[in-house]
């Protein structure tokens, strides 16, 4: 697989397609190491894992098609810290034929969604640890929040007066367009032109919160 479809799979782009392993390599480099991101790309298939991630046991990232795997001792190398993990039972049966989801080239992340009906402790460390990650953010980065059971709820970020929710019936079909409308997002595509786009707080710059 060449990097143009690897890139149309990952919507990604690097600046480089190998990257340094010495100070010197990094030293003499013109163009720093970057990641051009489309975060919204559209995905034809988004398969789903039924199972948890498994986690390095020094630094707990996560396994990737970027790990050393030997399938004979059921060992595989962490790709970050290089530590050698076994593989728990529920693995007993891959091999170089039938390799788990994780270690597919196409793909290169797996997503998770976090659990609103975890223990209050938890919840409040998780909140933390994403607020801390959104202070990380460019100051033009989009936040929105979303949260989802039966119904999807939209929080308006912006409305300050008092909490404000446009919700979603979970089994009524709602177009992308349709959603637009309501959120008041339908103008953002004009944003580069002169009409201006249609005040909202579904998605905010990070400079505004």
């Amino acid at each position: 697989m060449d990097f143009s479809e690897l890139e149309a799979i990952e919507g990604l782009r690097w600046s480089w397609h190998s990257w340094p392993v010495s100070k010197p390599e990094v030293s003499s480099l013109v163009v720093p190491l970057s990641i051009l991101s489309t975060p919204l790309m559209a995905f034809n298939e988004l398969p789903i894992l039924p199972y948890e991630p498994l986690n390095c046991s020094g630094c707990e990232a996560v396994l990737n098609p970027y790990a050393r795997v030997d399938y004979v001792s059921k060992i595989w190398s962490c790709s970050f810290c290089y530590r050698k993990n076994p593989f728990p039972k529920s693995y007993a049966h891959i091999n170089e034929n039938n390799i788990p989801a994780e270690l597919f080239p196409t793909y290169s992340t797996v997503e998770r969604v976090v659990d609103a009906c975890s223990p209050e402790e938890e919840l409040t460390a998780l909140k933390r640890e994403l607020l801390h990650v959104i202070t990380r953010l460019p100051e033009n980065a989009l936040v929105g929040l979303v949260v989802f059971d039966a119904m999807v709820m939209m929080y308006d970020l912006g409305f300050t007066e008092c909490l404000r929710v446009v919700i979603f019936h979970g089994e009524r079909e709602v177009s992308s367009e349709q959603a637009k409308q309501f959120l008041g997002l339908h103008h953002m595509k004009q944003s580069l032109g002169k009409t201006a786009v249609q005040k909202q707080g579904f998605l905010m710059p990070v400079s505004d919160w």
